[in-house]
């Protein structure tokens, strides 16, 4: 097993396609920051970017690499980068590692049904953003946070654009209420696994109710939480709009070294067990907030963009029915 560094929440650009000079560039920028063995995640919003950015592989002048499925893997470098999804569900979004090259979640279900799909797809669910104002955590009661919490690979503690206030979007201290929530989650896990292990080492003992060892202030826990599978880790992400933001906040990940790794099932297989073991104490954070000003700037003109394709192509569907 080898540390690496690995910013796992990007999207590179504020629109969906990706000119052929993106392709080499964000390697570089991805050796610069994270070093050897360096982990992107390239992550798709309702679109196929990774996809146009997969298509660039082997074009004359770009840099060598090979494919496994659901990421290209760059040898000279050293640099991975792993296809992953934003998914809008009805509670916030949902972000998903690992999926397959053309494999897409379906959007607008609640996050329960989008993580199962996830687990289905063997993707790596992690909870993004989630104290934004439309965020999967924000708003919820304690219980039904570490219920939620329970269902996915990793939480998202840092994220890069999240460190400003956005009216209707994020508040300054969604990434402090991230913290403080996993480190709370974390004393409870830790906390239950440490009563069940008592309880077992006890259990061959005659005439003792083991429910007597839990402490009355973990019993409602210890209902709700199979402590045995589950394994929740903290990630610090850009979520970067831009290569100037690519690599600014990341995790600290143990992985095999990449060559070792034969397809895709196994990468998810070691990349779930990294982000499962990833801590708090682990995470480098930076805010980016002109990365934030800047997407929101350019993401305008492009909703405009969309409108005005879905209002040609709308026209172009009436007239092509007029005439018949």
């Amino acid at each position: 097993m080898v540390k690496l560094k690995a910013d796992l929440h990007n999207h590179l650009r504020t629109g969906s396609y990706m000119p052929p000079r993106i392709f080499n560039r964000t390697v570089d920028v991805a050796s610069e920051r994270l070093g050897p063995g360096g982990i992107v995640g390239l992550v798709n919003y309702e679109d196929y970017r990774f996809e146009n950015f997969y298509n660039h592989a082997g074009n004359r002048g770009n840099y060598p690499c090979t494919t496994s499925g659901n990421s290209l893997y760059f040898p000279q470098q050293d640099i991975l980068i792993v296809k992953g999804q934003e998914v809008p569900t009805t509670s916030g979004d949902l972000l998903v590692l690992g999926v397959g090259i053309g494999g897409r979640l379906k959007a607008g279900r609640k996050v329960e049904d989008a993580i199962k799909e996830a687990r289905d797809m063997q993707g790596i669910p992690i909870l993004d953003h989630p104290f934004f104002n439309a965020g999967t955590l924000y708003g919820l009661d304690i219980r039904k946070k570490v219920k939620l919490a329970c269902l996915v690979d990793g939480i998202e503690v840092h994220n890069g654009i999240a460190g400003m206030e956005i009216p209707g979007i994020t508040r300054e201290i969604a990434n402090i209420e991230a913290q403080e929530f996993y480190t709370t989650l974390h004393f409870l896990l830790e906390s239950l696994r440490r009563v069940d292990s008592f309880r077992g080492r006890l259990q061959d003992l005659r005439g003792l109710d083991l429910e007597d060892l839990i402490p009355d202030a973990f019993k409602p826990w210890a209902s709700m939480v199979d402590v045995r599978n589950v394994g929740v880790g903290a990630l610090a992400s850009s979520d970067g709009h831009s290569l100037r933001e690519l690599g600014r906040s990341y995790t600290q990940l143990d992985m095999p070294e990449y060559p070792s790794i034969k397809n895709a099932e196994e990468l998810n297989k070691h990349l779930r067990t990294a982000v499962r073991s990833s801590r708090i104490g682990g995470l480098h954070c930076e805010d980016s907030k002109l990365g934030a000003l800047r997407h929101m700037a350019l993401l305008v003109p492009c909703l405009i963009g969309r409108k005005i394709d879905e209002f040609v192509d709308f026209g172009l569907e009436k007239l092509a029915w007029r005439l018949g």
